[in-house]
């Protein structure tokens, strides 16, 4: 046994590198035309598509399920209280919006209206 004094130091270039590859895992793999995750650092995006706002909650909950079990898997943990939904649509559907909402790790996410949070870089 011998002690491993080696690491990057905080700030540097190569952490936000070295945590995209640690956490690459959590980029679950789907059917390309329905679902795909996006993320920058350690902010992650779900995005679901499909006819059908039910399905896409379904599917979101389930996604959020298997990247939590990886997560807990890789000695992470998600921050469920800083969990935002949204659903969006085409501007040429018509009918009500969709209220549906989320549930993860029993904790109920609504979807957050019209507000839209970008990170500029």
């Amino acid at each position: 046994m011998h002690a491993v004094n080696k690491g990057i130091p905080q700030g540097s270039p190569l952490s936000p590198l070295c945590f995209v590859i640690y956490v690459k895992p959590l980029h679950l793999a789907g059917e390309p035309t329905e679902l795909f995750t996006t993320s920058y650092i350690d902010e992650f995006q779900l995005t679901v598509a499909s006819n059908s706002w039910e399905r896409n909650t379904q599917r979101l909950e389930e996604k959020v399920a298997e990247m939590i079990a990886m997560a807990q898997f890789l000695w992470l943990s998600i921050s469920v209280a800083k969990t935002e939904l949204m659903h969006r649509r085409k501007r040429r559907e018509k009918g009500a919006r969709s209220e549906s909402s989320v549930t993860v790790q029993s904790h109920v996410v609504n979807p957050a209206g019209s507000v839209v949070k970008w990170l500029g870089y």
